[in-house]
């Protein structure tokens, strides 16, 4: 199972927004492995609670306050560092 999920926003600090909602991530995955490709050629398996729960420099994929699903870096521009934009395209796999 894939999901392909889309950047809709970058926020001033960098941080790269999906059209995906923590319901939707929820009642997808379902409980089971994932791995968010972001960048290209990496991995994220794990939903962090806060940007720091990774070290600096380090990608988290986390949920904002608005319930969107964030790609960040603890104190990094994750967009500007790999060059993402409005409508790129992430994908999710689902195991």
């Amino acid at each position: 199972n894939t999901i392909q999920a889309v950047i809709i926003y970058i926020d001033s600090y960098g941080n790269v927004v999906l059209n995906i909602t923590r319901k939707f991530f929820t009642e997808t995955v379902r409980g089971r492995n994932f791995s968010i490709e972001f960048p290209p050629g990496e991995e994220i398996t794990a939903i962090s609670k806060t940007y720091s729960d990774v070290p600096k420099g380090e990608i988290a994929a986390i949920f904002n306050s608005a319930g969107y699903l964030e790609m960040s870096m603890n104190q990094g521009k994750i967009a500007e560092m790999y060059g993402a934009g409005i409508n790129n395209i992430v994908t999710i796999k689902i195991e």
